[in-house]
């Protein structure tokens, strides 16, 4: 078994051994290797002045866009409409996210849950 799959299961069985329980050989043996994704998110926090992790076109400083694509979308700026998406999510929005899970879920008070990230597939 790979030590990062090894690692994650120790840490779930520390922190709820039945949810390990219900876990199948497979899904025992799964893991986000660390890769391209961590290192995205380590270089976006730790790399202030350049960050190459990942291309974006840019005109003057600015991210580069069409008149006709910022039409449909002029509510939402370019930096924020056309750039690549963080894989691991946005931290503050995750938070937010977190805080009304747990105002729309009073049986969640007290209990400790991961920042909940949009994924495609299972997580």
């Amino acid at each position: 078994m790979n030590p990062i799959a090894k690692q994650l299961n120790q840490d779930i069985e520390r922190g709820n051994p039945i949810i390990l329980e219900m876990m199948s050989d497979v899904g025992r043996q799964l893991f986000f290797p660390k890769g391209i994704l961590s290192q995205g998110a380590e270089a976006k926090e730790k790399a202030h002045k350049i960050n190459a992790t990942i291309g974006i076109a840019k005109e003057k400083g600015r991210t580069m866009r069409f008149d006709s694509v910022m039409a449909a979308i002029k509510d939402i700026p370019p930096r924020e409409s056309l750039t690549y998406a963080p894989s691991f999510g946005i931290p503050a929005l995750r938070g937010k996210w977190q805080e009304s899970l747990f105002e729309k879920n009073p049986s969640l008070s007290g209990k400790k849950i991961s920042l909940p990230v949009v994924r495609c597939g299972i997580t």
